[in-house]
């Protein structure tokens, strides 16, 4: 397997213009609207015919002209995943989805174009069952075409052109799965080497949790505080999350996550967070914790925003 090589032979320019014919603006008057309309029209007849078909599509728009290379090149499934499933991904799926991604490097797996390859061969090998709207179009927001294409297009990879680098990292779930996995190895190798016990399976359950991982720490980690990036940071803020249980709602959960990303990132205002005492870091973590009834929850803007 050459995972390298099957990044190679797709053509960006054309991915890129792909995703951009099916997307517009809802809420700006765009004189690409109607092309939008059409091209969504078409992927969602291409969608109903089956998974074949989708793949077929798929490989075009990537400029990939050699199924039979795409298919020898990319990693494969361990098991074939229903709708549901792709919706929310369970601790045991995303575990063993990782240990059979591991040989993606953290460039492809950034990349929705790479992942849309890996999501055509998968689909047309039925690995999510016949109904490709199930698993990758369904969602709290689905009402409309628009709506379900840019569903579509998140799902089988991300969609940089709209949501930024986080979506790679948040809305295809077999990329989130890679992402939270890698995090919860990095996360549990520097807490063991500053003497903590935070083992990889309870690091990747708080990863897991709702509420931490997506809207938050992937968020905070590239678009906030990238000091948190540090590993001692992360791990000391993974750590205390393990130690506690979360509110029962939501959004008291996410105070609970945010306050202790917050009080962690203040620390790096005065001290270098890759030498800063391991003590220091978790008794911050854990005073945030204490005070999250004071944090707001304020989501970022929405894709359409």
């Amino acid at each position: 397997m050459s995972l390298e090589s099957a990044q190679g032979f797709i053509d960006r320019d054309r991915f890129d213009d792909w995703q951009i014919s099916l997307i517009y603006r809802e809420k700006v008057a765009s004189s690409n609207q109607g092309v939008a309309e059409r091209n969504q029209l078409e992927l969602e007849g291409v969608v109903e015919a089956g998974p074949r078909p989708v793949r077929d599509y798929l490989l075009k728009n990537l400029g990939v002209e050699d199924r039979r290379q795409a298919e020898r090149e990319i990693p494969r499934l361990p098991n074939p995943l229903t709708p549901a499933e792709m919706q929310m991904l369970t601790v045991h799926a995303e575990q063993e989805l990782a240990g059979c991604l591991g040989e993606v490097s953290p460039a492809q797996a950034a990349d929705p174009a790479f992942w849309t390859l890996c999501h055509a061969i998968w689909i047309g090998d039925g690995m999510f069952e016949e109904d490709v709207a199930a698993a990758f179009m369904a969602g709290s927001r689905s009402k409309t075409l628009d709506q379900r294409t840019r569903n579509f297009l998140r799902g089988i990879g991300g969609l940089n052109r709209v949501r930024g680098n986080v979506s790679v990292l948040e809305d295809c779930q077999i990329s989130a799965a890679w992402w939270r996995c890698r995090t919860a190895e990095a996360a549990s190798a520097a807490a063991s080497a500053c003497g903590e016990m935070l083992s990889f399976a309870e690091a990747h359950e708080v990863l897991w949790r709702n509420g931490v991982w997506k809207d938050n720490l992937a968020r905070w980690l590239l678009r906030r505080v990238t000091a948190l990036c540090a590993l001692q940071a992360l791990a000391a803020v993974v750590t205390v999350l393990a130690r506690r249980d979360f509110a029962p709602k939501q959004d008291d959960a996410k105070k609970q996550v945010r306050a202790v990303l917050m009080a962690v990132a203040r620390v790096s205002n005065n001290y270098c967070m890759h030498s800063i005492n391991w003590g220091q870091l978790l008794a911050a973590a854990e005073d945030g914790l204490a005070h999250s009834d004071h944090v707001n929850v304020i989501d970022e803007a929405g894709e359409d925003e």
